[in-house]
């Protein structure tokens, strides 16, 4: 992170004097010294501003005012002697002001989990993603009849902004066309080395692998990529070779390179996986395909029903006995996890459980899994030229055939390299475990890219 080029840019905005920022808990910390026309509403148009300069995570999360700074002895800004715990700048709280208002701030109540929202909170600054854009955008609709795309949060993601956004009569603002997301997401755009990309998982999120860019080499760039098109239902169903296509063309015309590495999540691993071997057949050279913590074995593609009947009954035996031992193991984890697994095979027998609202919104997101289920049942796998890198949890809490290399040694004429890393299939992304699996993952992007 280039703590000189965020003051730059902080500098440059309305009502600052001075500022100095500094990496504090993890966390990226501004502290100003205001001129007289410093408002505390200012903030939210400093950070749009710097959006618009800085990649998302050089934005600094935390606002000091102070009248001025500690100096060392030489005259220099002592950054070390800097208030611990001064008081947050923050916006004072407003409340929904009309009835657009109330009904936004009701629903990313209800989405975000939020008993209280000021209209110029911002929807990802609390949690927000990918996914729970499509269900706020949804439900919206359900309310007051107005059709906006996903990527309207994206624009517009505060309260106050989106209200007005949904009130407008400017077609061209709410135009589908031009308000499409783009499948490159920027988590670390800076550096020299071969650009990472990932791929996401069934959740469509890539915000998600933020804190792992934030911890690599400063000269790695890293971006994720995200599904295109996530307010659109009508459009026809893609084999795998078309959606890597689809990433693979946007990234040749924004991240041109003749090396790249990839890597997916779950189900993004086959995604990675095709796109390794497009890029390939374009000349482009692959420096690293990674699989993080994808079971390869997922849909047992093609196969005739009475195989997949056979299978399913020959697997129950291991299974059984693989769930009596992680229980033992990691007996909360694979309790709950158990639940989750009998409540949604419940309801997709029931087919109720869901309120009317939620039903919709699920609905809206299940019909985007339908797109991807589709590409992966039809994908007709063929063995890789490349090694392919495992990130493997050391958590197991579900069931999977094999559980060493999770069935890629069949699918790569080279090497399979396991790297084991911390937790489970969600949590190895999180707090704590972000760490050791970034230290892992530099020291096989070290070794891909001699």
């Amino acid at each position: 992170i280039e703590l000189g080029e965020i003051e730059h840019q902080l500098k440059k905005q309305d009502a600052i004097k001075d500022a100095i920022v500094i990496v504090r808990d993890e966390l990226l910390v501004a502290f100003f010294i205001p001129t007289n026309g410093f408002k505390t509403n200012m903030i939210d148009k400093w950070k749009l501003e710097l959006n618009q300069v800085l990649p998302r995570y050089m934005v600094p999360n935390e606002f000091y005012q102070i009248l001025q700074f500690p100096l060392t002895p030489n005259g220099k800004v002592n950054k070390k002697a800097l208030p611990k715990n001064p008081q947050t700048v923050q916006n004072k709280f407003e409340a929904p002001r009309n009835s657009m208002e109330e009904i936004i701030s009701i629903i990313w109540m209800n989405v975000l989990k939020k008993e209280k929202l000021g209209v110029r909170d911002n929807f990802f600054e609390l949690g927000g993603h990918s996914n729970l854009a499509v269900m706020a955008i949804i439900r919206l609709e359900k309310e007051t009849g107005i059709r906006l795309p996903v990527s309207a949060i994206f624009q517009s993601p505060t309260i106050e902004e989106l209200s007005k956004l949904a009130m407008s009569n400017d077609k061209d603002k709410i135009n589908l066309e031009s308000a499409r997301i783009s499948a490159i997401v920027p988590l670390k755009p800076t550096g020299t080395k071969p650009p990472l990309l990932i791929v996401h998982g069934f959740n469509m999120s890539v915000l998600m692998f933020m804190p792992i860019a934030k911890l690599l080499d400063k000269e790695q760039p890293v971006y994720g990529l995200q599904p295109k098109n996530l307010h659109r239902l009508d459009l026809p169903m893609l084999t795998m070779e078309e959606l890597a296509t689809e990433y693979i063309q946007e990234i040749l015309e924004k991240l041109p390179s003749e090396k790249y590495a990839l890597a997916g999540y779950s189900f993004g691993g086959f995604v990675a996986f095709e796109m390794a071997k497009q890029l390939r057949s374009m000349g482009k050279t692959v420096t690293m395909l990674a699989m993080f913590d994808c079971n390869s074995e997922t849909g047992y593609f093609k196969e005739a029903t009475h195989k997949s009947m056979l299978r399913k009954v020959y697997r129950q035996f291991p299974k059984m006995y693989f769930i009596l031992k992680s229980a033992t193991n990691y007996p909360e984890e694979t309790i709950t996890y158990q639940k989750r697994f009998l409540k949604n095979k419940w309801r997709a027998i029931t087919k109720n459980g869901k309120s009317s609202g939620e039903e919709e919104s699920l609905k809206h997101i299940s019909l985007l899994d339908i797109r991807y289920e589709y590409a992966l049942l039809h994908y007709q796998m063929h063995l890789s030229a490349n090694d392919i890198d495992l990130f493997r949890v050391q958590k197991r809490i579900y069931f999977v055939p094999d559980q060493v290399y999770l069935g890629w040694r069949k699918y790569t004429m080279r090497s399979v390299f396991v790297h084991e890393v911390p937790g489970d299939h969600k949590t190895f992304l999180m707090h704590p475990n972000q760490k050791e699996f970034a230290k892992v993952l530099q020291s096989v992007l070290n070794k891909r890219n001699q």
